[in-house]
Formats: C-alpha cells, sequence, structure tokens
C-alpha cells in the first residue's frame, strides 16, 4: 500500500503523536501488527495501512486539545501547559489521516474536541474545518477575544480584513463575535504569542 503524505511534508508529526500517546500510557492499542503478524515495532512512518491494522484503541478521561502549530503544540507539552488535555498537533488544516485517526479516537469514546489555533482568518478556517470533519463538539480553548488585547499581536491586512469580512456575511460561519472583535481591535494573534507574554 503506498504511503499516506501529511500535509506540510511532515510525515512524522502523526506518528510522532501516536507513539508519544502510547509510551505515556495516555491510550492503549491492544492489538497492533503487520502483515506478518509481527508486532508493530518501527516507528519511522504512520500510514493508513497501520490504523488498519489498530485494534482496542482505549482512551483516559481526558478532554482532546488540537493544536495548530507546531512551535505551540511543542512549547505547550514542554511545559506540561494543557490544563489536562491530551494534546495533538494538526499543523493547520487536518488531513485525510488525521481524520481517520480522530474517527478511531471517536470510536474509542473520545466525546468533544477542544481546539487552540491562531486568531486570525485562517485560525477561524481551520476550527470551521475541524468542525466540519467530527461529529463530536469542537469548543475553542484559549481564543477569547480578549487575548487580542493582552497577548503580542500583529495589525490585519487588507486581505485580512477582506477575508473576516467575508466570514461574517455568512451566516453559516462560526464565530462571529471574534471575527467582529478582530475587526474592531484591527489585531490577530497567532499562538506563539502565549509564550512571549504581553
Amino acid at each position: 500500500m503506498a504511503e499516506q503524505k501529511l500535509a506540510g511534508g511532515d510525515q512524522l508529526s502523526a506518528e510522532r503523536q501516536l507513539w508519544g500517546l502510547v509510551d505515556a500510557g495516555l491510550i492503549e492499542i491492544a492489538e497492533l501488527r503487520d502483515r506478518r503478524g509481527d508486532w508493530q515495532t518501527s516507528r519511522r512512518r504512520l500510514t493508513a495501512e497501520t490504523f488498519a491494522a489498530m485494534r482496542g484503541v482505549a482512551l483516559p478521561s481526558k478532554p482532546l486539545l488540537t493544536i495548530e502549530n507546531l512551535t505551540a503544540f511543542e512549547e505547550a507539552e514542554r511545559a506540561g501547559d494543557t490544563d489536562g488535555h491530551l494534546a495533538l498537533y494538526t499543523g493547520g488544516f487536518i488531513t485525510a489521516l488525521d481524520r481517520e485517526f480522530l474517527a478511531l479516537l471517536v470510536d474509542a469514546g473520545l466525546e468533544e474536541v477542544w481546539h487552540w489555533g491562531d486568531i486570525d482568518p485562517g485560525g477561524l478556517a481551520i476550527l470551521r474545518h475541524l468542525q466540519s470533519c467530527l461529529p463530536v463538539p469542537v469548543r475553542l480553548w484559549r481564543m477569547e477575544p480578549a487575548l487580542l488585547e493582552t497577548l503580542p499581536s500583529l495589525p490585519l491586512s487588507e486581505e485580512d480584513r477582506k477575508r473576516l469580512h467575508a466570514w461574517q456575511a455568512d451566516p453559516q460561519a462560526p464565530l462571529q463575535e471574534l471575527a467582529a472583535a478582530m475587526l474592531q481591535a484591527g489585531r490577530k494573534v497567532e499562538q506563539e504569542g502565549w509564550f512571549l507574554g504581553g
């Protein structure tokens, strides 16, 4: 079977996350065997075939937190700063492989997802895409409008303003309050600002 590539060329991100969760004892995989029936020990690649071989995934009673950017994910994990959430790095928009992994977690009993992304038009679009891909509620984490005033921020570009006005014009678009707050402040916040202080 052909190997499935992850967005942005980062083929190791989903694999690194899965084995990190297993190593930390946060998920248990009762059976993960390769085509020969041997225990799968290679951690170099995570493929759709590997997902198909998984059986008996059990989740702890921890909420799941998806994190948009790698630096924010690594800093939060290093500092133990995820408020007890089980953290997964998405690298922006989730891929087909990410969706398959998340579906596996939902099948194992995951009931809701929290998402932490940039407070910018791209972050809104990523959250909307995540919500459309999951049959469980997706809630915001560290994306409150007040953070536009308290974290280091950047001015909105003209393109950002166009995207936010288009967002507001779409009655189906979620987070209208956050879009309005960005336009009113004329600012946006990247996740990394959380670690830079105000």
